[in-house]
């Protein structure tokens, strides 16, 4: 990681962007760009989630085999750290009181615990993470 900035948590809803042409917005490419300067955290999940997305993408025929191959190989380079579960439950707290998935509220536990913004484009994550004062926002 080469900037001095602090490292984000990134779900897979933003880290798609980065992949599908379909899916790539404004804020996606601007996360993209911090995460290459300043790396990022995931939870370990995000490892299948993100492959999840990919295989079904290719699936579908909105991807080649030929992409999905690729976007592996650029997910590889990118400088994120994956970060092992800590206490098996504190998901479903975070998700009871935000009204997330346990899946979801595994990116908002490693961005509180690890004093991080989060990164995503998911409308209930977002609307967990700005209550909890953790969303990543992209400068104009």
């Amino acid at each position: 990681m080469t900037g001095a900035g602090p490292a984000i948590v990134v779900d897979a809803s933003t880290t798609i962007g980065w992949m599908l042409a379909d899916e790539r917005d404004r804020y996606s490419i601007a996360v993209a760009a911090y995460v290459e300067e300043n790396g990022a955290r995931v939870p370990a999940l995000w490892r299948w989630e993100v492959q999840n997305i990919l295989l079904t993408a290719c699936r579908r025929k909105r991807i080649t085999e030929a992409q999905m191959t690729e976007a592996v190989m650029l997910l590889a380079h990118i400088p994120i750290e994956i970060d092992p579960p800590m206490m098996f439950g504190a998901e479903l707290a975070l998700a009871r009181q935000y009204g997330l998935t346990a899946y979801d509220a595994a990116y908002l536990e490693l961005a509180m615990r690890s004093n991080c913004k989060l990164a995503t484009n998911d409308k209930a994550l977002r609307k967990a993470a700005s209550s909890a004062s953790l969303l990543y926002e992209v400068q104009a």
